[in-house]
């Protein structure tokens, strides 16, 4: 049988970085409500994510506003409104604001849901181009 939740609060979780705060997650559809197969959350970064990849996930990210840049296996692309990417399990990713923006915002759905414990990061960390 499934869970019903009326009118909770979205969970928000902070980004940091050496106690730096450099975007949140707005948790729309997660674990903490019970979902297993799929996730979706709102991401918003004002500095570049940390680079990582998963071992289980598949994420795709759908730009809804700011502009800015995409690191996917070693290729950096222009990520803008409406733009779609898929990242399967193992891609490298991670996102930043572009140079003239303030920052970015981003849905993110994932699948299965998102699970802590199914990150890799890479050494590089937030020091990517």
């Amino acid at each position: 049988m499934g869970t019903m939740v009326i009118a909770e609060e979205l969970k928000v979780v902070e980004f940091k970085d050496g106690g730096v705060v450099f975007g949140k997650a707005e948790e729309i559809v997660s674990r903490d409500i019970g979902a297993v197969k799929a996730g979706l959350a709102r991401i918003t970064l004002f500095g570049p994510d940390i680079l990582h990849a998963h071992n289980e996930m598949e994420e795709t990210y759908v730009c809804e506003s700011g502009r800015g840049k995409i690191f996917l296996n070693g290729q950096v692309s222009d990520f803008e409104p409406d733009d779609r990417v898929v990242i399967h399990p193992g891609d490298l990713h991670a996102v930043r604001p572009a140079n003239s923006f303030p920052k970015v915002v981003f849905l993110c759905i994932s699948g299965p849901a998102f699970d802590p414990g199914d990150v890799v990061h890479d050494p590089r960390g937030r020091n990517w181009k």
